[in-house]
């Protein structure tokens, strides 16, 4: 059952990849893509209620903690853009900028509200995973979503909608300090001069670029880790003349891989082979 359910989630990716590479505003983008997460959304829940019994606990705890919340986070991630482009002012750059301010405030509200099992997800911690993510084993003194209380008990757990909002409100807050830069300044920023701009083209896999993007950003291998991951791959971009799309959707993808640092294993396997060919 988890690898039907991890098919379909990769599917819906598909999708939502095929709509974001579109010629659309960001309004109809969130319109569609809203109708295919929710279209997978309920082939998801099918799947789970029909079959209802995982193999075991490892499955159990890996669809609610990492397979369920890749969808459910995709909902949440561009309803709230919807909200947000539709309820935008009309008038000035600066009540613009006001309003993407207020909203990144919420963001850094829920944030801090659930900073303990921030921590707890992002340190990929698994010693509460027994009580987070297995259906109906709740405890009541963990800051549980309200949500819970009146969601369907054999599709959900304490904690999965929570990892759910974790995820769309990192993206969110990706595109919200995006939106207050561009309303910062309408001046296109300075080129890189190191390098002639049409010298180096980056010929391998997007995904591959992104992958060590957020290998460097986690090392804090640029400004002591103080940069914002959209910023550093903005830069990359212009160095190698290349698009990566949203790098944060590339990253979901990456996580839910077999191997989630194929690249940095190849790499190391290259320049290992390289170093062995030269000593001998």
């Amino acid at each position: 059952m988890i690898n039907k359910a991890i098919k379909l989630v990769e599917a819906c990716d598909t999708k939502l990849k095929e709509i974001e590479n579109q010629d659309l505003n960001i309004i109809a983008k969130a319109e569609q893509s809203l109708k295919i997460s929710k279209s997978y959304h309920n082939q998801l829940q099918e799947l789970i209620l029909t079959k209802k019994q995982f193999n075991n606990i490892q499955d159990e705890i890996r669809f609610f903690k990492e397979v369920k919340p890749r969808i459910v986070s995709t909902l949440i991630y561009w309803s709230n853009i919807l909200t947000l482009e539709t309820k935008r002012p009309i008038g000035s750059e600066k009540a613009q900028r006001k309003f993407f301010k207020l909203a990144l405030k919420d963001l850094i509200r829920f944030w801090n509200q659930n900073l303990e099992f921030y921590q707890y997800y992002r340190s990929n911690n698994v010693c509460l995973d027994h009580i987070l993510f297995i259906r109906g084993k709740e405890d009541l003194h963990l800051l549980i979503e309200p949500e819970y209380f009146y969601a369907d008990p054999a599709f959900c757990t304490s904690h999965d909608l929570k990892v759910a909002k974790i995820m769309a409100y990192d993206m969110l807050a990706i595109y919200i300090k995006s939106e207050i830069k561009k309303l910062q300044s309408k001046e296109p920023k300075a080129s890189f001069n190191i390098l002639n701009k049409d010298q180096l083209f980056w010929t391998d896999n997007k995904i591959s670029l992104v992958e060590m993007i957020y290998a460097l950003h986690s090392q804090g291998s640029f400004n002591r880790g103080t940069n914002d991951i959209k910023e550093l791959a903005t830069a990359f971009e212009r160095l190698f003349n290349v698009d990566l799309g949203d790098i944060y959707r590339s990253y979901i993808e990456i996580k839910g891989r077999q191997n989630p640092t194929k690249f940095l294993d190849e790499l190391k396997s290259k320049l290992n082979s390289k170093i062995r060919v030269e000593d001998n």
